[in-house]
């Protein structure tokens, strides 16, 4: 986990394996162009995070008279509050990260792999799928103005700097 250090609206950025290096720039983009701050997860196994809740959740169930263990997950987030969003990355399908969606209290975006890709470099796939550093950046602009912490205009404004092209097909829906 890294932190950023800007005192003024907060996101978390989940990332895991080579889709990370997008995850740090653009929480730089954040920080230096919009004064956002953005704490870097590294996420090795989305999988495995989502077992271990499970786990937490059924030793919960079956010993009902006893305090409900923490998973390893909501050990990390304690101290992260409830009103900063988390924007997990995965270079997989969204499913993939959305496994432990539930167990996350914070507010909770997805960008992922769905659909067909017809990319002939990785930074043209990323642009495509909308999991490049510009679509992160801007999907936690979006998260933050839904929570009224950030302006509606400056995201607009954001879409435009960033690239994003609102009238673009969906990924997912996409035919090859």
């Amino acid at each position: 986990r890294q932190s950023g250090g800007t005192s003024g609206p907060r996101v978390n950025l989940f990332g895991s394996g080579v889709i990370l290096q997008q995850v740090l720039q653009a929480a730089g983009v954040l920080e230096d162009e919009y004064g956002v701050a953005a704490d870097v997860w590294s996420v090795t196994s989305y999988g495995e995070l989502r077992r271990d809740a499970l786990d937490s959740e059924r030793q919960a169930r079956l010993v009902p008279d006893k305090p409900a263990p923490q998973s390893w997950l909501d050990r990390q987030l304690t101290d992260v509050a409830e009103d900063v969003p988390v924007i997990a990355v995965t270079d997989s399908m969204k499913a993939v990260a959305d496994q432990i969606g539930r167990f996350v209290r914070q507010p909770w975006a997805v960008l992922g792999t769905d659909g067909f890709g017809r990319s002939d470099t990785r930074e043209n796939l990323r642009s495509f799928f909308e999991i490049d550093a510009s679509s992160i950046v801007y999907t936690a602009l979006v998260e933050l103005a839904r929570m009224g912490k950030f302006p509606t205009d400056r995201v607009i404004a954001a879409r435009e700097a960033l690239g994003i092209n609102a009238d673009r097909l969906d990924p997912a829906g996409s035919q090859p």
